[in-house]
């Protein structure tokens, strides 16, 4: 069988020469050919009647026009047809019968835009994108010239080249960034005419940050160029894929869509389910820093079914990481981290008829454990003191020099950040085999929620993780609700009801089971308990082998809870064999948060709500007197608050 062919465009029918088909089949003789093909009975009558289709011999088909073809008209006929063999049996075939160009159509100037998101500013010269002028024939560039116009300025055609024959542009390495005009002459040699190609093209910067906190989505039944196209189903929408995302992602934040960067599209050819073909998107938000990817990630998943419906489109993912998927993990049961790696010499091109994107290639690579991935440098860089905290060297190893003792750990990560029945969002964590979660808290309330990363919207896919973590006080007893994808079990640890104690509560889970533990909590032993401040429970066994891995997608949420879904829809949904209490938001103070040798930075949130760092640090109140406001500062030490 045949399943490509081509046929040149203006031919009359009887100067056009036939497709020839011809039939086979795999079978034996007595099930085999001879075979006969007819037009497939759903195929549309405007398009079966522009062919005849004629046998000439066993198992032989001739395929003609009968009007002559355009294609500015159609470019691509996919037509089916219907095979029987010999015993009847039939099945569907297709051609791909393409309209060959003929440079027919007259050109006139055109304009484009070409974006560069050039990563650190190190891409090297390279090819981003082509001149485009306006003209129906798209396979005539062999006939055309390009010339730089002499409009275009001194510094434009310094840092771009044209190629004299393809009209390929080339960004040298070094451009800015910022937007230049380039303009080029175009001359169609076969139909003698001239015209103007106009690309602006922008070019955009992006910083380590830029991409390190970045959210990630996959978007179903799309590809890279027709997310670039203005056209949809072939008519012109004036306004493509591409943007209208960056529209949604702007709203979700409440920003411009000149503060989102969509900086990166790839094609993924996939099965069914959670693999599923499409396109992966990565891009970041900025303000003042760039937002977090914990931020980014949460929300898109939050208003996931708002954008869809917005855009007309399914996404299949949000937050791009197989670690997160147990079943699928290139871990396994191990230890998973994901980092991203870009590359700095192939960046992704994405063109279509007048807009193209020059993206940063992301490589998503992964280490089946829980340590440090990178041994730490010994000489100071930016960013390794946080907090302002300034860097020194000491016996080579690196420390930092912080704003105090108290509030602040090894390199600057504020240790305290004080609660008023709101939330903050983290960064999640990790995927590790053996896992210790540890925190200390002060409060005067009897109740609040402490932590909870998991779920908080109904399985919104296939395999979407189950997991969560839930430590929540209730009248002075400390509960932990934990799912590691097998069951949900409960460990509750009472305390003192004592506002002037500091507790230290410390949760571990791996393959043995699952410990809680509330340092010196205060409670006498008993005959019942006689470790009452310490409990450890095996882990559920609903399957032949209990997953000890915390598979958890979204930040992690301390304090509170941001709007999500009930407690009791979200266990119906995946199936929590025990249901978590709703609880007040925390009041108190969070004296310090770890995850294994990861001490969180409570100064590294940028969605939170009622939450202020240091834990003594003065609250600020907006008095509004008419059209003028006052800043009073209320000193709100904990002392205080008792």
């Amino acid at each position: 069988e045949k399943s490509y062919a081509r046929i040149l465009e203006n031919l009359e029918p009887h100067l056009v020469e036939p497709v020839i088909i011809e039939l086979d089949d795999v079978d034996s003789e007595d099930h085999g050919c001879p075979c006969s093909l007819e037009f497939h009975a759903q195929t549309p009558a405007h398009i079966r009647d522009k062919f005849t289709l004629t046998p000439t011999g066993r198992s032989r088909y001739r395929l003609s026009p009968v009007e002559v073809l355009d294609r500015e008209e159609q470019k691509v006929y996919r037509l089916p047809f219907t095979a029987r063999d010999s015993r009847g049996m039939a099945g569907t075939r297709y051609l791909t019968l393409e309209v060959a160009d003929e440079n027919d159509s007259p050109m006139s100037d055109g304009v484009s835009t070409i974006k560069v998101y050039n990563y650190q500013g190190q891409f090297p010269a390279m090819v981003i994108g082509a001149v485009h002028v306006t003209d129906a024939d798209d396979d005539d560039r062999q006939d055309k010239t390009f010339d730089v116009d002499a409009s275009t300025s001194l510094e434009v055609a310094t840092h771009f080249k044209v190629d004299y024959y393809t009209g390929d542009i080339t960004m040298l390495k070094g451009t800015p960034a910022g937007t230049h005009v380039l303009r080029v002459k175009v001359r169609d040699n076969y139909r003698q005419e001239m015209a103007v190609g106009e690309s602006r093209i922008m070019v955009v910067d992006l910083t380590l940050d830029a991409v390190m906190q970045s959210g990630s989505l996959r978007i179903a039944n799309t590809t890279t160029k027709d997310m670039l196209c203005q056209t949809q189903q072939g008519v012109k929408s004036g306004t493509s894929l591409y943007e209208r995302l960056k529209k949604q992602i702007a709203s979700i934040h409440q920003i411009t869509e000149q503060q989102v960067d969509v900086f990166s599209l790839r094609d993924v050819v996939g099965g069914g389910g959670r693999g599923a073909g499409g396109v992966d998107v990565r891009y970041n938000c900025h303000s003042s820093p760039y937002y977090t990817a914990p931020r980014l990630d949460g929300l898109m998943l939050t208003n996931r079914e708002e954008v869809s419906r917005a855009l007309g489109v399914d996404i299949l993912l949000v937050d791009i990481n197989n670690c997160l998927y147990e079943h699928s993990s290139p871990c396994g049961s191990k230890s998973c981290q994901h980092t991203m790696r870009p590359n700095l010499t192939a960046p992704l091109v994405v063109a279509s008829d007048t807009a193209t994107l020059v993206g940063v290639d992301i490589a998503d690579d992964y280490a089946c454990d829980c340590g440090a991935l990178e041994p730490l440098p010994s000489v100071c860089f930016p960013g390794f003191c946080y907090n302002g905290g300034n860097c020194y060297v000491r016996n080579n190893t690196l420390s930092c020099e912080c704003p105090d003792s108290s509030n602040y750990g090894p390199r600057c990560e504020l240790l305290t950040a004080r609660f008023e029945r709101g939330y903050a969002w983290f960064e999640p964590l990790t995927v590790c085999e053996h896992s210790t979660l540890s925190l200390a808290f002060q409060t005067n309330d009897r109740r609040g929620v402490l932590a909870y990363s998991g779920p908080s919207v109904p399985s919104p896919w296939l395999h979407y993780p189950r997991d969560f973590l839930y430590v929540v006080l209730r009248d002075w007893v400390v509960e932990t609700f934990l799912d590691l994808g097998t069951g949900t079990l409960n460990i509750s640890i009472p305390i003192e009801a004592n506002s002037d104690r500091i507790f230290e509560y410390m949760l571990t889970w791996h393959e043995g089971g699952v410990t809680a533990e509330v340092l010196d909590c205060g409670i006498n032993m008993t005959k019942e308990t006689e470790i009452p401040c310490r409990r450890t429970i095996p882990l559920p066994r609903l399957s032949n082998m209990p997953s000890h891995l915390l598979n958890v997608q979204g930040p992690l949420q301390i304090g509170g809870v941001a709007p999500m879904s009930s407690f009791p829809e979200l266990a119906e949904s995946y199936k929590w064999t025990l249901v978590p209490p709703a609880a007040y938001p925390f009041s108190g103070c969070i004296l310090e948060l770890r995850h294994n040798e990861h001490i969180y930075d409570l100064n590294a949130t940028d969605y939170s709500k009622n939450t202020f760092q240091p834990c003594d640090a003065p609250r600020t109140s907006r008095v509004v007197l008419g059209q003028q406001s006052i800043i009073i500062i209320l000193s709100s030490l904990f002392s205080l608050l008792r």
